[in-house]
Parts: C-alpha cells; structure tokens; sequence
C-alpha cells in the first residue's frame, strides 16, 4: 500500500511538472516576448495601451493558475491557514 502511494505522489509530480513546462512556462516566454517586440516602432506606441491591458489579463490569469497549482502541491498535513 505504501509503494502504492509513493507511485502515486510521483505521476502527480511528473503531471505538475508537465504542466508547469508545457503550459505554464510557454505563457510566461511568450509573455516576455511580446513585451520585448517593436518597443521602438511607432506602431507599438499606438497599440500601447490595448497590448497593455491584453497583457494585463493574461498575467492576472497566469498567475491565479500558479496559486491553484501550488495549493494543490501544498501537503494536505499542513495547515490551510497558512495559505
């Protein structure tokens, strides 16, 4: 029973890992991408303040599925009040 415990927690790493890298941290790359694109060109001035908030609402989501993913690493021993 206890191996079969230790085999769960670890898919549930290798699934949290993989979610981190493939969804998670592609978020974040494309997010710095795009705050790096053609901040010299007179487009980029124009659209400023539309990619701003459109930039603004992804990280706000990005980081809210961070919070959940971390709660759901937070050992369910610990006390929920620390969160």
């Amino acid at each position: 029973m206890t191996a079969n415990l230790f085999t769960a927690q670890e898919e549930e790493r290798k699934r949290v890992a993989r979610e981190l890298h493939d969804d998670m941290n592609q978020r974040m790359a494309m997010l710095s991408n795009e705050c790096h694109i053609g901040t010299d060109s007179a487009w980029f001035r124009r659209l400023l303040r539309k990619q701003l908030r459109s930039l603004r609402g992804r990280v706000d989501q990005l980081s809210d599925d961070l919070r959940r993913t971390a709660h759901r690493l937070h050992p369910s021993v610990l006390s929920i009040s620390a969160w």
